[in-house]
């Protein structure tokens, strides 16, 4: 058994010899350069903490002789003053005209102004005075249907902080802010003024049909009250014979025209509370009546405003004239007065009355308080190409026109500006 033993313990030796020899016998690697150390790189000067700038504030436009109003209606901040305007109704040119002028002068300014329509719907135009409360723009420009219907809304806005603007129809409040008008009474005594004359001038007394407008608006019994003060002035001169109601209507006026002349022969003039002029004309041709100034068939006519188509008819002899009262003055003044008091918070006139006058063929292209025609014949523009009109005192003056009546004091209005 032994000699099974060494044997095998000799091999097991040999073998550990040979293997270990073999992996004594693999090249060793070399050994890597070590890498030089990185130098530290210095600090960053820490940056100083930036100062914050101050918000710059937009430049706003300056006033120019084209444009004086430039930049008013635009606050500080670059954002624009906001304003509403309801009209009572836009279905005529004087109406038209009030909102064309207000919103162009409003943009001029560099506001903003939007128009609510209540198309001759009082309870309508009673929603829109009162949402202004809820949208609760800078100012209200208004033209009353209804002057009565409308106080309570205007003291409405008025306790919410909306300052009312009214022009030509007045609804009476203490809290409405002001009032701009041309005189009611005498745009309508004016005329029956004129045909009390015409009819001494012919020695014929004049029997005149008086065209109501609404009976429920103050201006259209002003002028029905200037009209009947001058006929009871003169009663064997004039005498007046009253319509119904037409609401401004063309085709009212015409029908009515058509089925009062015939009934009464002995009537000679027509007197409208304004507008209508187109109604009137047609119904006159209907019943073939219409025959211009200067022919022993004429029938006189007048009419309040002196609108584009009023003109054609002044011109071409069948509207005998009109005592003017100017969308155009109108709007230009109060929508001033409302920039001045909302935009710069000024204080500003109560009441402001601008004097009527009569247009004729012999002055329709007359100027007046710088502008180069009357609205009329301006109407059909852009709006923003009408001329901002000069109702300064001095300016009044040196034209030798009439001055306004601001609270009952003679005087002027100056351009507000920035």
């Amino acid at each position: 058994m032994k000699r099974f033993i060494v044997p095998l313990l000799m091999v097991a030796m040999v073998a550990i010899l040979v293997f270990s020899g073999c992996a004594q016998s693999t090249t060793p690697t070399e050994p890597t350069t070590p890498t030089q150390p990185t130098t530290p790189t210095q600090p960053t000067t820490p940056t100083e903490p930036t100062t914050p700038t101050e918000p710059t504030m937009p430049t706003l436009p300056e006033p120019t002789e084209d444009n004086p109003l430039a930049g008013l209606a635009m606050k500080p901040d670059g954002t624009p003053y906001k304003f509403v305007h309801a009209p009572c109704f836009l279905h005529v040119e004087f109406t038209n005209v009030c909102d064309g002028v207000v919103t162009s002068l409003v943009r001029r300014a560099g506001g903003e102004c939007t128009t609510n329509d209540p198309n001759g719907d009082i309870s309508k135009q009673v929603a829109i005075v009162e949402d202004t409360t809820v949208t609760r723009p800078d100012g209200l420009m208004l033209g009353p249907l209804d002057s009565a219907a409308l106080i309570p809304s205007i003291e409405m806005a008025a306790d919410a902080g909306i300052p009312t603007f009214v022009y030509s129809v007045d609804s009476p409040t203490e809290k409405r802010q002001t009032f701009v008008t041309h005189d009611q009474v005498e745009l309508g005594e004016q005329i029956g003024l004129w045909l009390v004359a015409k009819a001494q001038e012919i020695g014929e007394p004049i029997v005149a049909y008086e065209l109501w407008g609404l009976m429920g608006m103050s201006a259209s019994q002003l002028r029905h009250q200037g009209l009947h003060e001058a006929a009871d002035a003169h009663p064997e001169w004039l005498t007046i014979i009253e319509s119904p109601e037409t609401g401004f209507q063309d085709e009212m006026a015409m029908n009515v025209v058509t089925e009062i002349m015939p009934a009464h022969p002995e009537i000679t003039a027509i007197v409208s509370h304004g507008a209508m002029v187109q109604g009137v004309v047609q119904g006159l041709r209907a019943l073939e009546m219409l025959y211009p100034s200067g022919d022993p068939n004429h029938v006189y006519f007048f009419t309040i405003a002196m609108g584009p188509s009023d003109v054609a008819a002044c011109r071409s002899g069948f509207l005998d004239g009109a005592t003017c009262q100017s969308p155009w003055e109108q709007l230009d003044l109060a929508s001033k007065v409302m920039l001045d008091y909302c935009c710069l918070g000024n204080d500003v006139p109560y009441d402001i009355s601008i004097t009527p006058y009569m247009i004729d063929q012999s002055n329709i292209d007359s100027p007046r308080y710088g502008a180069p025609a009357i609205w009329g014949s301006m109407y059909g523009l852009d709006y923003d190409l009408w001329p901002i009109l000069d109702f300064s005192e001095a300016g009044i003056t040196s034209r030798g026109e009439d001055l306004l009546l601001i609270d009952g004091t003679p005087g002027g209005y100056d351009t507000p500006m920035r």
